[in-house]
């Protein structure tokens, strides 16, 4: 890692630390470099935007994930792994302000002019990182409490009212990827709504074409995304049974993705005696994603009470496709897919069977939801809605006289 050099600051190139999640950053950076799209993630990768930023504005680019990715540099972007420790309970919490106290270090030792911060600290570690005492513009991707929820009580509710409280004049800017996040910053941190912006998603539609369903039985029901319990995919087999039972040779159902409880849920499946109406793909990559898209009738995102989504990506990527949603009401991207989706209650495998028939049988109810995809598909191409955008926007009013 290398100090700053007086030639940076006479010079006046902006000196940036992107405090970044727990992506494979260094390996979309080597991508990047190269011109390639990085294939294992659908959506632009954030930290691509903030690569193409910083290139386009001669940042000089600090990039921190919180995992063991390599080291990896390209002109004046450089990557260097910051692991976050894990722990429960106050171990948590303590890791969490030791983490953000340890990103302070690093922003005053490499004299930074902002910080962007998509670690997804809770507000006791951005109270840490806040330290610094630079502009610290925050990208949140999760909710506090689920959507149409109420805040947390307790001591977990308390502390975290008090740190975000703290958090008022300690933050230039939070970017959130659904207005579900921007709406709990407002009610937690009682931030001024100007300084609360809402970034979508956005795609590269030229390899995304809009392709006619397919109209013969049995209709394909598809699920994409981590394959455990508080995904919902247990309810979904729920669902696929009473489908088969009620409706016999409606549908099939398709899980593509990883996780613990994969071998639980097809465990589940065959206990129930539809092994051959669930089909699981495990994890699979971008092109198969869309060809899988491309060979269903309808995506289900059927997260449970118990996770806190912070937007939900498949059901905007079937929209742009042409696919209506089935949507847990918990689910942020409902804001987005208005009619595009059909809403049901988390952890209710007969509202979902219900949605289901509904949307393999009402021709009229179908086109309207379709239709109403193409709302969607705009939203997600347009740039001054982009991550990027909301970013670039966020350290000009920061640093005026530098970027």
């Amino acid at each position: 890692m290398q100090e700053t050099s007086s030639s940076d600051r006479d010079g006046r190139r902006l000196r940036v630390l992107f405090a970044a999640g727990s992506g494979d950053v260094a390996g979309t950076l080597r991508k990047w470099n190269n011109a390639h799209h990085d294939e294992r993630i659908f959506a632009r990768a954030y930290s691509s935007e903030i690569y193409s930023l910083a290139h386009e504005r001669s940042w000089r680019l600090f990039c921190f994930p919180n995992n063991s990715v390599t080291k990896a540099r390209a002109g004046q972007i450089a990557v260097f792994p910051f692991p976050k420790p894990k722990g429960q309970g106050i171990l948590f919490f303590l890791n969490e302000y030791r983490y953000g106290r340890a990103i302070a270090r690093l922003a005053k030792r490499l004299r930074v002019d902002v910080m962007i911060i998509a670690t997804g600290m809770h507000p006791v570690g951005l109270l840490g990182a806040s330290l610094a005492n630079v502009p610290m513009i925050v990208s949140l991707h999760n909710t506090y409490w689920i959507r149409s929820g109420s805040p947390p009580k307790g001591a977990k509710g308390i502390l975290l009212r008090l740190s975000a409280r703290s958090l008022k004049r300690r933050i230039h800017k939070v970017v959130a990827v659904s207005e579900e996040i921007r709406q709990q910053v407002l009610i937690l941190w009682g931030i001024d709504p100007s300084r609360v912006r809402v970034h979508i998603p956005q795609y590269d539609l030229q390899t995304i074409p809009v392709i006619d369903p397919p109209v013969v039985k049995p209709y394909r029901i598809l699920f994409a995304g981590r394959a455990e319990q508080y995904k919902g995919i247990g309810d979904i087999i729920e669902a696929a049974k009473i489908i088969e039972t009620t409706s016999p040779g409606l549908c099939t159902w398709v899980i593509a993705g990883d996780g613990s409880s994969l071998s639980i849920h097809r465990a589940h499946a065959k206990a129930l005696g539809i092994e051959r109406q669930v089909e699981f793909l495990g994890q699979i990559d971008r092109t198969k994603l869309v060809n899988e898209l491309a060979l269903s009738r309808i995506t289900i995102t059927p997260t449970r009470k118990g996770f806190n989504e912070g937007l939900a990506k498949l059901p905007l990527e079937g929209a742009i496709m042409g696919r209506p949603a089935i949507v847990s009401s918990v689910v942020p991207a409902l804001d987005l897919l208005g009619e595009a989706a059909e809403e049901v209650r988390p952890e209710s495998p007969h509202e979902i069977a219900e949605a289901v028939k509904r949307l393999c049988s009402d021709d009229e109810l179908y086109m309207k939801r379709r239709n109403a995809c193409g709302q969607v598909r705009e939203l997600t191409s347009d740039p001054s809605q982009s991550f990027r955008h909301h970013i670039s926007e966020s350290v000009n009013s920061a640093i005026p006289e530098l970027h």
